[in-house]
């Protein structure tokens, strides 16, 4: 068996391929698949929303640890380093991830979609988000990675409208629960500075 790892340059940037028109990808991870069982240290300047499916798994970005059990997921943004290990807690750590460039979301660069939505969020230094489906507000969120998945391994010629309209809706949520409220002050620093 061949084993999974992700590739690196020397400054441990992630080296991944994307379709250059669309980039995205969908990955499905079992850790026990990977080189050394856990997933290599590494960066991107992609963002990476994963939920884990099965079993738990430790998440180490920059220096914080943090343990997501099933049914639950996170976020990491670009630029953070980060590596991703099973759990002591759990038999088992399988997780799907969307991994795309921030273009994605928000179009051309340094628009007010980006402007507005994105970079602020970026710029304020918090690395990674948490979410779990004991939270209320998280069930779309899981619906909507369930369509995304299905939509991803079932192509049709709206494929990438219909992954790009999901992708927002997902972020939209993020925006109201998780962005705004536990970094308002932060956010509204950075936003004065971009209204000049």
């Amino acid at each position: 068996m061949e084993y999974r790892f992700v590739p690196v340059d020397n400054e441990l940037n992630a080296m991944v391929e994307f379709d250059k028109t669309f980039p995205f990808i969908l990955s499905r991870d079992n850790l026990k698949e990977y080189e050394n069982g856990f997933v290599n240290w590494h960066k991107q300047t992609t963002i990476e929303i994963s939920f884990v499916i099965e079993g738990a798994v430790d998440v180490y970005v920059l220096s914080e640890k943090m343990t997501v059990k099933e049914g639950n997921g996170f976020f990491i943004m670009p630029g953070n380093l980060h590596s991703v290990t099973p759990s002591s807690c759990a038999k088992s750590a399988i997780y799907f991830t969307f991994i795309f460039e921030p273009e994605v979301l928000y179009g051309k660069k340094g628009n007010y979609f980006d402007c507005e939505y994105y970079t602020p969020f970026v710029q304020s230094g918090i690395p990674f988000f948490t979410f779990s489906s004991e939270q209320e507000w998280t069930d779309d969120i899981f619906e909507m990675a369930k369509k995304i998945e299905k939509i991803y391994y079932n192509p049709s010629a709206e494929l990438k409208l219909k992954m790009q309209r999901t992708l927002q809706d997902i972020w939209i949520i993020f925006y109201h629960h998780i962005l705004v409220p536990e970094n308002h002050n932060k956010i509204q620093k950075i936003q004065r500075k971009y209204s000049i």
